[in-house]
């Protein structure tokens, strides 16, 4: 019983951790529009529910910078209070995903 209840709390703190605030969106946004007109990101134009990322940059990320990348460009597309369901990441280079963000949390590929 003790550790359904510390699953739940774990469940509930993640959640909170991934919610996009007023002050997180205000800073992020700008952040992410200059990604987008740098040329590392560009938005994929056969799916609205994708973006390309530059290979270089993306290679140099550890796989904890890549979430919060993951984090920030949500926040960033999605607003403040919302969140986006599903969102993939492609290589610019080759269109192939190179990560999938998805529930809150992303998978590298």
């Amino acid at each position: 019983m003790m550790l359904a209840g510390l699953v739940v709390f774990a469940d509930q703190a993640r959640a909170q951790h991934y919610e996009c605030s007023e002050e997180t969106y205000r800073r992020t946004r700008p952040k992410v529009e200059s990604l987008f007109g740098s040329g590392v990101l560009r938005k994929d134009p056969r799916s609205p529910a994708a973006v390309l990322v530059l290979d270089n940059y993306w290679e140099q990320l550890s796989a904890l910078e890549k979430q919060r990348f993951a984090e920030r460009l949500v926040c960033a597309m999605a607003g403040s209070g919302r969140s986006l369901t599903h969102l993939t990441l492609k290589s610019l280079m080759t269109g192939k995903a190179v990560g999938e963000w998805s529930a809150g949390s992303l998978s590298v590929r």
